[in-house]
This record gives C-alpha cells, structure tokens and sequence, in this order.
C-alpha cells in the first residue's frame, strides 16, 4: 500500500502558521484534485448509524506493542457506507493531523495531557473537505507521540473523541460557513496498545 506525505498550514495562536506533516495510506485508485481526496469504491452494504443521517463508519487502529521513544502510529480510516458520494470536512479529524485534543489518551488508567497545538478556525475552503465515494474509504496514519507523552511504559488506550464537523452529500454547497455546518457524531472503536523499554 503506497504512502503519501502530505503537509497542513495550520494558524498558531500567534497568528503565524504551524505546518503539520502527516503520512497519509491510501488504497490504489486515490485521485488528489483541488486538495481534495477522490478515493475509489469498494465492496460493502450500506447501513445507516445511530450517531447521524450520513452512513459513516470509523476504526481507530493500532499495533499491539511499540517502544518508548519510538513513532506510535495509529490508522484512522472513515469508510462511507451509502450510495452517495459525501463531501466530509476534515477538521479536528486526523485527516488533516493532530490540531486539537481530538483523543481521549490514558496509561494505565491514567490520563495522558495533549500537549500539541489548537488550530483557530475560520469559515473553511474547499481544500479542507475530502470527497469519499460510495462504499470508500479515507485513511490516514499518525504519529500519537508527537502530540501525547508516551515515554513512559505502559498499557495504553486511545479513544478519538471529536466527531465530523460539517458533512453533505451536496457538491454545490462545499464549502460552508461555519454557521451552516451539519455536524454529525461518530463512534469510532478504541485503540489498546502496549509501550515496552527497547531492553524488555
């Protein structure tokens, strides 16, 4: 599965710009166009969920142990399950990176802090929204420890706790202001992992 790196702007608190890299895992097929994703389909039966109008599917996914000092990479994926294509904005998803406490983070029961940036927010442009076909998928890796302190040993749990900002199936209406966002939950699965010393 190929890897493309991919680069945010994301306004500081200052005013300046912090530029936020991210290694984004696509299936064959992905069509970048506009700054949007095109991602094409694949097989599955729609099914509508509780938490908005939109069939929209989440994993959170992890690997069972990483090493203190070390990359912890976790892949967000959102899968659309209609027959409609949907127009999704990204933000406080990691699809754009790591911008806002998006995660609920714990080490053996213990609270983690995030320690990353808060991104300020204006109206969007349309580059902040991915286009996810009917029955598609958009995926995205990420570095958890560049953002939440995983030096130390331990069981862990990830929990992503924001939810989609704006999404529609109308092409016409992207992008939205602020106020005419639909936001929608999403219930995503939990990530359990293990941080181990390199000698354990």
């Amino acid at each position: 599965m190929p890897r493309r790196e991919l680069r945010w702007a994301i306004p500081d608190k200052e005013g300046g710009e912090h530029t936020m890299r991210r290694k984004l895992m696509v299936s064959a097929g992905v069509l970048v166009l506009a700054g949007s994703l095109f991602l094409t389909s694949c097989g599955g039966e729609a099914k509508m969920t509780e938490s908005g109008r939109h069939p929209v599917e989440c994993t959170l996914e992890a690997e069972k142990k990483y090493v203190t000092g070390q990359p912890v990479n976790l892949r967000f994926s959102i899968r659309n399950q209609s027959d409609r294509t949907l127009y999704i904005l990204t933000w406080y998803t990691p699809l754009e990176g790591i911008a806002g406490e998006i995660f609920s983070v714990t080490r053996d029961g213990e609270a983690v802090p995030y320690r990353g940036i808060m991104a300020k927010r204006g109206d969007p442009s349309r580059d902040e929204y991915i286009v996810v076909r009917p029955r598609a998928e958009a995926s995205v890796v990420v570095d958890l420890a560049e953002e939440y302190d995983l030096s130390r040993a331990g069981r862990y749990q990830v929990e992503f706790t924001s939810r989609l900002h704006d999404v529609t199936d109308d092409e016409s209406a992207v992008p939205r202001k602020r106020d005419d966002h639909q936001p929608q939950d999403l219930r995503c699965s939990t990530a359990a992992f293990e941080v181990a010393r390199a000698d354990d």
